[in-house]
């Protein structure tokens, strides 16, 4: 934040910030030590609302004029691993490959974006694979795709070099990888054999190798709703799907598909 105040009589500007309790008064303000410049950075380690303002004094007027009071929130649960940020939502950066001399990278936002059964028809059917006679897909892809469309054409996901990805599935119902490529999603210029979506959810296959524990607990929602956040892989019977738990940061073998869970878009961006 940057007080724009001209100096007047030839006299040396001094400032000095403070951080209010609220956003109508100065009363009970405290004091910044330090924080004499004309600009100020606000603590960042403060989670929630907090509020600021300066007084700007000079030898002709010691006593100072107040500026307005200023509100900044932070929201601590968003910094760690934001390795990105686009339309107000962060995302980590959890793998890089290079095609021909490009380099993409593969990232999931830090949190949930909206709640979704994985497939209201009650079976579990590949991500690529029609789940209706009329040739629609499973209910988390179709809101996976939603969400997409939704974006802002000019805002900063839909603007970048964000590719179109070959999202592959992997065997029904195993509980050991024994071939990890083929749950891999790869960028490429074409509709290749899997899908050519742009956001799409993360198999078991990359969430266990390429996130840290950590990073799976990093599903708080945007809204209201489930920390839950659903995986594309087969769970150990026909009805049910991977999901991570948000709560406990780990991955669980099966929900039932029409549970409600959260979806955490990943998208390869160049």
């Amino acid at each position: 934040m940057t007080i724009d105040s001209p100096a007047t009589n030839n006299a040396t500007l001094k400032y000095q910030w403070y951080r209010a309790v609220s956003g109508a008064t100065t009363v009970g303000a405290t004091l910044l030590e330090g924080e004499t410049a004309s600009t100020l950075r606000p603590d960042t380690s403060i989670e929630g609302i907090s509020y600021y303002y300066v007084v700007v004094s000079n030898s002709k007027a010691p006593a100072g004029i107040t500026s307005n009071i200023v509100e900044v929130e932070v929201d601590v649960a968003c910094v760690p691993d934001c390795d990105m940020h686009l339309d107000d939502i962060c995302f980590s950066a959890i793998r890089q490959v290079n095609i021909s001399g490009t380099t993409y990278t593969l990232i999931v936002s830090r949190r949930t974006v909206v709640n979704t059964p994985y497939n209201s028809s009650g079976d579990y059917r590949a991500w690529e694979d029609p789940t209706m006679a009329d040739g629609s897909y499973t209910t988390a892809r179709t809101t996976m795709n939603n969400w997409y469309a939704a974006l802002s054409p000019t805002g900063e996901i839909r603007s970048r070099a964000v590719v179109p990805t070959n999202v592959r599935s992997e065997s029904a119902y195993h509980l050991t990888i024994s071939n990890p490529v083929e749950g891999y999603s790869a960028p490429t210029a074409t509709k290749p054999s899997g899908t050519a979506d742009i956001a799409f959810c993360l198999s078991f296959s990359e969430a266990n190798d390429f996130m840290t524990q950590a990073q799976y607990g990093g599903g708080q929602m945007l809204s209201a709703g489930s920390r839950n956040w659903w995986l594309r892989s087969p769970g150990y019977t026909a009805e049910r799907v991977r999901f991570v738990a948000g709560s406990t940061a780990d991955i669980r073998n099966g929900n039932f598909v029409t549970t409600m869970c959260a979806i955490r878009p990943a998208l390869w961006v160049e």
